[in-house]
């Protein structure tokens, strides 16, 4: 009678995932058939965040968030204009046809793609001098404390590790 409790949960588990599919395609034909222009409008202007989705090979797909936050902000606005005069097929096509609101979309994902290429060399530059800076903070006290307590203190770092391990094998008796 002595079962393993993972063992017991794993057909549990099965179910579960073997559900989850089935969910998400009766939620997604609902959403089609409940909004269909809303779908329609957001599967073309959301193309550049499924693009970052394909191209981007790591595992973290930050390129997503990037472009894909920026472009839902460029589809916001029309989203919420769509939303609130008809809701139509034809009043989606109305917007997706017209070259200023694909200018505005594209444009909010160009810029989360330049967001996604520009800052991490810049953030890492900042970093750098950074540390940098730090560096020559720590050089310059630890000159200080050379010209006040003399050259031992700031002596080899393997000189002092080898001095630690000298007293604590003098303090440790055998």
């Amino acid at each position: 009678m002595d079962e393993d409790p993972q063992n017991a949960m794993a057909p549990e588990n099965d179910k579960k995932a073997s559900l989850t599919p089935f969910l998400l395609a009766i939620t997604f034909v609902l959403v089609v058939t409940v909004s269909l222009p809303t779908v329609i409008l957001l599967f073309f202007a959301m193309m550049p965040t499924i693009v970052a989705y394909i191209v981007d090979r790591t595992s973290h797909k930050y390129s997503v968030y990037c472009v894909g936050g920026l472009n839902f902000c460029g589809v916001y606005p029309f989203l919420t204009d769509l939303w609130t005069g008809q809701h139509t097929i034809s009043a989606t096509l109305d917007i997706l046809t017209d070259i200023f609101t694909l200018l505005v979309i594209y444009s909010a994902a160009g810029f989360g793609w330049v967001l996604f290429i520009v800052l991490p060399p810049l953030v890492s530059t900042v970093l750098n001098v950074m540390t940098q800076r730090r560096v020559g903070q720590l050089r310059r006290s630890q000159k200080t404390l050379t010209e006040e307590w003399g050259d031992n203190v700031g002596g080899d770092a393997k000189e002092i590790s080898t001095d630690t391990k000298q007293s604590q094998e003098e303090e440790i008796p055998v």
